[in-house]
């Protein structure tokens, strides 16, 4: 898994038993959504776009993963495209809590949204 976010009720264990499985989820965006319809401004703050999905972070390989890593690259660049490419990828569609850390918001929202979880 990549290190920076937080999945809590992702359970590895119970993913799919394919060879090579990457985690997907909707994005949201860090930021209000303004549309105009009809003369009509409609604003949607930070809504999580349903119709998208983004890696997640989070992948499931069988340990002959290695037999498709480069001498020099990295996963998302060379490996991932490759297997997806010859179909060898599964995605798993992830619909829980994810909480990001690029920025000391996502570590507020973080500390804020996650009170009470079992982490």
């Amino acid at each position: 898994m990549n290190c920076d976010d937080l999945a809590p009720e992702l359970k590895l264990n119970e993913l799919d038993e394919s060879k090579y499985v990457l985690c997907v989820v909707n994005p949201q965006l860090p930021f209000g959504l303004v549309t105009e319809k009809d003369g009509k401004v409609e604003f949607i703050e930070k809504p999580k776009l349903e119709n998208l999905w983004v890696n997640l972070g989070h992948y499931q390989f069988d340990r002959d993963i290695v037999d498709f890593l480069p001498d020099k690259g990295d996963l998302e660049k060379h490996v991932l495209p490759r297997l997806g490419e010859q179909g060898l990828l599964t995605l798993y569609y992830y619909n829980g809590l994810w909480f990001t850390f690029n920025t000391l918001k996502d570590v507020e929202r973080f500390e804020k949204e996650s009170r009470g979880l079992e982490l």
